[in-house]
């Protein structure tokens, strides 16, 4: 009793509090956190049949497991044109997965009796507790996260254009892919499922795409820290079940750790140049840096202190998180946390499987695997990267757990090679309909020339690399140091070959220490090695792109590393606690503190990036909420367009082709486009460069825009205008400033003038809108 009214008053705080600090944001985030949590019930099923041995039955995992099932659903259907995107299609498809969850609730009922189910598909009391703790950490989080966001909500800066007009185009587009809103007449030709997946969540929880866009990007950071906090929660508490130990603290910590490694940490970058530098410099009598700390300098060392001609990047989630930029990478990471948490529920399963006679087909058709291999299959259409990066790291994780359970015998490599076939063939099936549609942008692997220098690394990823292989130092010297005993216990035995045969005496040492570890620190070493090799990687190849000179390793370097810093957070939250719990020697104890020291250190690494981005998050009254186009009624480069905007919006349905001006990459141009979703000429110059490989076709385009705009021969622009199937024509300040010679008398006969904005004396020019005739 006393623990359900401590759940119903934290819930009343929770939405009391929500109120006051979202203010009149709060019903659109209760709609979008609403959608996802009926999300994760109707696919608790699913995730209780894979995650059996979690505390919580998966329950986290069941929302994301859920967002990626539906959405690829929608968008299936959406992309073989059998069901147009809409929110009455989004609900009917999470109706079909309501059905397909209660057949497999049903059949799992009815092939184990209710008593057999709590080690299955059952709920305890226990889990249920752990259910609504997790729902209620999930709900802060994402609450003051969003709250957070609505101190500088704009989709403004960096690529936040881009990132909000991949929403924008899809929900106007009818049908998967969009058209490419920068390069109309094309399919768009970028990795855009994770933001397709950020569009269906918001027609599913009917709320406008300006503010889905936020809530999106806060809804994966809450996901950064509750995934984590999951899955090592689990990892934990099956260590303790190994070791025969019974202690709630340890886990909860563990998880914690995870969940802020993840999220919230930065890299030693910040607390070297933070304090570190200045303290030595104070030592020495060294002139005192004028410089502040400028939290992107974390993610942007390499190369540029100091400068040299191998820039590089090396980002990481909490920068992701405060920046605001809702990239395919960070979409993603609620999806690569979730394969690795199936990953090891998935080795939890078959702990006690060895020299056991199971049918090949089950070693394939298992639920965890064909769900991973769903995953890697969508990682081909939301961040390519990751495609082969999962397949190698569940390679190694499924490969070491079937040597431990067929006895490192030659079956293990058979099945093994099984199942990366079936995972390779499975994936390829699932990302069908997108790479049908898609030409590849970059494949090419080249020798890296430039290298990072030592101290470099060091910095960046010293502490991370040094606790995994200290850790796996340390397990090997307690094996070594148990072994010891062992033998020396053998030796008095009457039976001493009997014995040491028991004890795998003849196996190769790896074998025998493989099996002799427990499944907690068999996963743990083995994604913390995958992540070293992600470090290494770049060091030696990387992928050739449209970057190139002090570039050229930048992307493969940013994208290798991002993924390795969220394994290495994971490492983090169990090694420490695992290290300070139950280590063995006092050195173990001792390298626990000092690593979690320099650790915590790395968190502070948050504060310091919020209040640069978004100022005093405590003067509630600068919050200015969630909508993020409404940076348009207070920058003056578009105060002139926000009413246009507005009458697009509002008038125009369906994805016409609208002209505006070009411009280069990370400028204010394609603000039209961007903001109503309508497909345009020619949009960002570097970005579709990228994406089309060529840029002959660019300079076509920007030629004949500036004709259309500027030309007197009436012919030749209408003859364009049809070429491009042109519905409206847009002049606003950036046109006229681009184009001083532009024809407003031609330009406004092509039609029928449907907008225009008054001349003052403040605005000495006119804002309009034309409507082709046709």
């Amino acid at each position: 009793m006393l623990k359900k009214i401590v759940y119903a008053i934290t819930t009343v705080i929770l939405l009391v509090l929500g109120k006051f600090m979202l203010q009149g944001d709060y019903i659109p985030f209760l709609q979008w956190w609403a959608s996802v949590a009926y999300i994760g019930i109707i696919f608790l099923p699913m995730a209780a049949l894979i995650f059996s041995k979690f505390n919580d039955k998966g329950y986290l995992f069941s929302k994301t497991i859920g967002i990626a099932v539906i959405g690829y659903f929608m968008w299936l259907l959406s992309s073989v044109h059998i069901l147009k995107f809409t929110e009455a299609s989004c609900i009917l498809c999470v109706a079909i997965c309501l059905i397909l969850n209660g057949i497999i609730l049903f059949v799992v009922r009815k092939k184990k009796s209710v008593e057999d189910m709590s080690g299955s598909a059952s709920f305890k009391e226990s889990t249920l507790d752990h259910i609504i703790i997790e729902e209620l950490i999930f709900f802060a989080l994402f609450l003051l996260f969003t709250y957070v966001r609505g101190f500088k909500p704009e989709a403004y800066g960096t690529e936040k254009f881009m990132d909000y007009g991949f929403m924008t185009s899809m929900m106007r587009s009818e049908y998967m892919p969009p058209q490419d809103f920068w390069f109309s007449g094309s399919k768009l030709n970028y990795y855009y499922v994770g933001q397709y997946m950020a569009s269906f969540l918001t027609k599913l929880s009917f709320v406008k795409v300006s503010v889905g866009y936020n809530l999106a990007l806060m809804m994966v950071g809450a996901f950064g820290f509750m995934l984590p906090y999951s899955l090592v929660y689990n990892i934990a508490k099956q260590f303790l079940v190994v070791k025969e130990k019974n202690n709630r603290i340890i886990p909860v910590i563990s998880a914690l750790l995870a969940g802020t490694g993840v999220c919230i940490a930065g890299n030693m970058h910040y607390p070297t140049f933070k304090w570190f530098e200045p303290l030595v410099r104070k030592f020495f009598g060294m002139e005192a840096s004028t410089d502040s700390y400028w939290f992107p300098d974390a993610t942007r060392f390499i190369g540029y202190h100091p400068e040299t001609k191998d820039k590089t990047i090396h980002e990481f989630p909490c920068y992701s998180f405060v920046l605001g930029d809702l990239h395919a990478h960070v979409i993603n990471i609620m999806f690569v946390v979730t394969v690795l948490g199936i990953l090891f529920a998935w080795m939890c399963t078959r702990k006690n499987l060895k020299n056991q006679n199971i049918p090949i087909y089950k070693e394939i058709l298992n639920p965890a695997v064909i769900m991973i291999s769903f995953f890697i299959g969508l990682f081909h259409t939301t961040n390519y990267w990751d495609f082969p990066i999962y397949f190698v790291a569940c390679g190694a994780v499924i490969l070491f757990t079937n040597l431990i359970v067929y006895n490192f015998n030659g079956k293990a490599l058979g099945v093994t090679a099984l199942q990366g076939i079936f995972v390779i063939c499975f994936s390829e099936l699932v990302c069908l309909p997108f790479t049908l549609n898609f030409n590849q942008i970059s494949t090419t692997p080249l020798f890296t020339v430039a290298r990072t220098p030592l101290n470099q690394l060091i910095i960046l990823w010293g502490l991370p690399i040094f606790t995994v292989v200290a850790f796996l130092c340390f397990m090997i010297a307690n094996y070594r140091r148990k072994r010891k005993l062992e033998i020396a216990s053998e030796i008095k035995a009457e039976n001493e070959a009997v014995i040491k045969a028991e004890h795998g005496e003849k196996e190769p040492v790896l074998f025998h220490f493989m099996k002799m570890i427990t499944v907690s620190d068999l996963f743990i070493i083995t994604i913390g090695l995958c992540a070293i090799g992600l470090i290494i990687m770049p060091e030696i190849i990387y992928i050739e792109d449209i970057y190139n000179g002090d570039y050229k390793r930048a992307n493969t370097m940013f994208k290798l590393t991002y993924q390795a810093f969220i394994m290495f957070g994971i490492c983090f939250g169990y090694i420490f606690v695992r290290l300070l719990a139950f280590g063995e020697t006092k050195r173990q104890k001792k390298f626990a503190i000092i690593g979690l020291l320099l650790f915590s250190l790395t968190v502070c690494y948050a504060q310091n990036a919020v209040n640069s981005w978004y100022g005093n998050i405590f003067k509630v009254k600068d919050y200015e909420g969630l909508d993020c186009t409404a940076f348009l009624n207070t920058t003056a480069a578009f105060e002139d367009d926000v009413a246009a905007i507005d009458w697009l919006n509002d008038h125009v349905t369906g994805t016409p082709v609208i002209l505006e001006a070009n411009g280069d990459s990370y400028t204010d141009y394609e603000r039209v486009s961007v903001m109503t979703g309508l497909p345009t000429i020619l949009g960002w110059r570097t970005h579709e460069w990228l994406w089309k490989s060529d840029t002959k076709n660019l300079d076509v385009r920007t030629a004949d825009i500036e004709t259309i705009y500027t030309s007197t021969d009436e012919t030749k622009v209408r003859n364009l205008l049809k070429q491009y199937n042109l519905t409206y024509i847009y002049v606003g300040k950036l046109e006229q400033d681009k184009f001083p010679t532009l024809n407003h008398e031609l330009l406004k006969s092509l039609g029928d003038v449907v907008y225009i904005s008054p001349v003052t004396d403040e605005k000495p020019y006119e804002t309009y809108i034309v409507q082709i005739q046709k």
